[in-house]
């Protein structure tokens, strides 16, 4: 298992077999977005908490110009949130995130279209690159299992 959340793309003849390595999930707080999430291209998921104490996915996409930690902090962070109504859900709901950074937009748009055959609620945009005839996706956390407290 990698020690950096990222996505590895192998080649085999027309396929393409994706591996992405999530960040251990975390809670989203704003302060410590800042001072973790890199400000570079990648993938992310929120989750929301519910009250059985399960990790709802609620979000899964890429970010792409405004990099990683902008896009997150600004998702998560209720001070910064013009809509009324989703201010309102991010203060009475505790979220929690994870993310892979990835280089290539081609790649990150193979990997969401992957993720939405799996978990389609969560997933907005997931049109396949064309690239390849047959897109694989191998996911795996630094940290194994979560455990929230």
């Amino acid at each position: 298992m990698a020690d950096t959340p990222n996505v590895a793309k192998h080649l085999r003849g027309p396929n393409a077999y994706y591996h992405v390595t999530w960040s251990p999930v975390v809670r989203a707080v704003r302060h410590d977005i800042i001072r973790v999430v890199p400000a570079v291209a990648g993938l992310f998921e929120l989750f929301v908490l519910d009250t059985g104490r399960t990790l709802n996915p609620i979000r899964t996409s890429g970010a792409w110009y405004g990099g990683l930690r902008s896009t997150l902090r600004e998702l998560a962070d209720p001070q910064t949130c013009r809509d009324k109504r989703v201010r309102s859900f991010l203060a009475r709901n505790k979220l929690y995130y994870r993310f892979s950074t990835c280089d290539s937009h081609e790649d990150m748009q193979d990997v969401l279209a992957c993720i939405a055959a799996v978990r389609p609620r969560s997933v907005q945009e997931a049109t396949p690159s064309g690239r390849y005839e047959g897109l694989f996706l191998r996911e795996s956390a630094i940290g194994g299992m979560v455990r929230i407290d």
